[in-house]
């Protein structure tokens, strides 16, 4: 399931989006909502989401304000932005800030879904690098360990250069 966490100060929109992500049948769980970019903030840094749904204008702060603080935690998200405001100069602040799409209200379900599969397969190809570079780190740990244990038992590992002394006998 892909955790998501919606942020709009209006609640029959924020109600409807999280009927519309729950029921999109693309395995998205609403884990967390909240009114304004305060309470955004907050639900990010306890729940660590794969998708954070945001209102651009809010009270207490703003949804690129939102995004921008998330970022400097380091937490990796997927950020769609919603607006009612055609402005260019948010457009472009956005997309400054990587999210995945920037919708316009009011948003028709289909644009949503569309929405949905690509950040889907955005989530799923962070997920899988991220376990190749777990399968690295515990390959690469173990190398690590090799010189310890020849020391212990004695002996080489084929692939290693040079030969001990016991070897070489």
């Amino acid at each position: 399931m892909i955790r998501t966490v919606i942020i709009e100060d209006e609640t029959l929109i924020r109600k409807s989006l999280s009927k519309l992500v729950s029921e999109s049948s693309l395995g998205f769980d609403v884990i967390g909502e909240g009114a304004n970019g305060v309470e955004g903030f907050d639900l990010v840094k306890s729940a660590h989401p794969d998708l954070l749904i945001t209102d651009i204008k809010m009270p207490q702060m703003n949804g690129l304000d939102l995004i921008k603080n998330i970022k400097s935690l380091g937490i990796h998200c997927e950020f769609i932005i919603l607006s009612g405001y055609g402005d260019f100069s948010f457009a472009q602040e956005a997309i400054h800030y990587g999210v995945s799409d920037y919708l316009l209200k009011p948003i028709r379900p289909e644009q949503l879904r569309q929405t949905l599969h690509k950040v889907k397969l955005e989530v799923e190809k962070h997920q899988i690098d991220v376990s190749e570079y777990s399968e690295w780190l515990l390959y690469s740990t173990e190398e690590a360990h090799w010189p310890r244990r020849k020391r212990r038992s004695g002996h080489c590992f084929p692939d290693q250069v040079g030969i001990c002394d016991p070897c070489q006998q």
